[in-house]
């Protein structure tokens, strides 16, 4: 990458980092004791990156992290006792507030329920719902909870927010910034890594790309090892849950480890290009991270394209492509 778009991209990941901070600091004061859950345990590297920058913010704040769990190993009464009405309840960011991934809200919604003495905020966030009775208890749950704050990281869903939510929000970018910038830890194999969605949030790029005679790929498979060792440490094996909440003081680390592993991986794939084509908005923001040249589509809701609108116009390493041969026509002239 020229100097000048090292410069340039270096100083896009400051001053997204400057706005996280200034957003987040009068919500969770430095030195506070915290909760970070919904720990994202799937294979989907885009939220293991959102998690390890939110465990970046906590020691940039120096918080005091006394519990985590994810909405499958969650226990209230376990929470209950491991927590003080003054811990600050935070809620994992993504893509998730809404119906379109229904168990991430609907532990998002027990938490707001079940704890109505804490602070609890919702760190980063896309909306996206399709059905009304789901938006109206969502608006219940938010709006009856009277310290509640709902972070969003783009302009339209921050728009759908204030007009259907009359709770605390504001606007933050994706706390994956907080990983700052990310040396590639392999150099180039091909020219493109057509990096595209093979999950409900498709707009069917990968299929298209195969009748072009591409190659895509995904992010969203594991070794079966990693999987059988991940059941055991991170307590989704069920007759090991008692053991792992009495060891949860060593949670954190585990799923810090897990995340981490996860998130090379995910940085292994995209090193592989010298380019990439992407419908996913964490290897766009990875891309960044590492200063990779890259073209964006966008998923099934616009949450790509609306997060590029509100942040990333001013980066030179992203192109907007509307289609698969508009991807590959912009891929071609950066290549040469």
């Amino acid at each position: 990458m020229a100097l000048s778009n090292t410069v340039e991209t270096s100083a896009l990941i400051g001053t997204l980092n400057t706005q996280i901070e200034q957003a987040l600091n009068p919500r969770i004061p430095q030195n506070s004791r915290v909760a970070l859950i919904d720990f994202p345990n799937h294979a989907n590297v885009g939220d293991s990156a959102i998690w390890l920058g939110e465990r970046a913010m906590l020691k940039k704040f120096k918080l005091k992290d006394t519990y985590n769990c994810d909405w499958r190993t969650y226990s209230i009464s376990h929470m209950a006792q491991r927590i003080t009405d003054d811990t600050i309840i935070l809620i994992q960011g993504g893509g998730n507030v809404g119906d379109i991934w229904p168990e991430a809200q609907e532990f998002r919604e027990a938490i707001i329920t079940g704890f109505p003495n804490n602070s609890i905020v919702q760190l980063p966030q896309s909306i996206s719902f399709s059905d009304a009775s789901n938006l109206q208890r969502a608006k219940e749950v938010f709006e009856n909870h009277p310290k509640f704050t709902l972070f969003i990281r783009d302009k339209p869903s921050l728009a759908f927010a204030k007009e259907n939510f009359k709770c605390s929000i504001a606007l933050c970018p994706d706390m994956a910034f907080q990983l700052g910038s990310l040396p590639r830890p392999n150099s180039p194999s091909k020219k493109v890594v057509w990096l595209l969605r093979t999950d409900k949030e498709s707009k069917g790029f990968t299929e298209q790309a195969r009748e072009m005679g591409l190659e895509p790929c995904d992010w969203l498979s594991e070794t079966a090892n990693f999987e059988k060792v991940n059941r055991v440490i991170t307590g989704l094996w069920k007759p090991g849950q008692d053991i792992w909440r009495r060891l949860d003081f060593c949670t954190g680390p585990i799923y810090d480890l897990t995340a981490q592993a996860r998130l090379t991986r995910g940085l292994q794939i995209l090193s592989a290009g010298e380019t990439v084509v992407t419908d996913r908005l964490h290897v766009h923001i990875l891309c960044v991270l590492m200063g990779i040249p890259h073209v964006i589509l966008d998923n099934s809701y616009g949450k790509v394209k609306n997060y590029f609108d509100t942040w990333m116009t001013g980066s030179s390493l992203v192109h907007v492509a509307d289609s698969l041969p508009k991807a590959q026509e912009l891929i071609d002239a950066l290549i040469g």
